[in-house]
């Protein structure tokens, strides 16, 4: 390889296609967007108080809490993960050195 060497890659980060800069920051957009909205849900499940249905069992309540904590905690993870992701990606590109 040369000097003067360019070559153009694909970016995917967490299956997301990123062509630029500015598909980066969309997608940083979205996902702190979903951050803020699962941290909602989990405000509202805490400060709710349960109820259940005359037939239903404490062991069904509490389950289907506890499913229901899950999947917005795998949300937030994966948002998580993906706002980092894209930080990095937008930190590389400002790092880059022009020549």
């Amino acid at each position: 390889m040369g000097w003067g060497t360019d070559f153009k890659a694909r970016v995917y980060i967490s299956r997301k296609h990123v062509e630029d800069r500015s598909d980066a920051e969309m997608l940083l957009a979205d996902a702190r967007t979903d951050i803020a909205y699962a941290e909602k849900r989990l405000i509202s499940l805490v400060s709710m108080t349960p109820t259940r249905e005359e037939w239903e069992r404490y062991s069904d309540m509490a389950t289907g809490i506890i499913v229901d904590v899950e999947d917005i905690l795998g949300e937030y993870r994966d948002a998580v993960i993906l706002e980092t992701k894209l930080q990095l990606y937008i930190d590389s590109l400002d790092e880059q050195v022009e020549v």
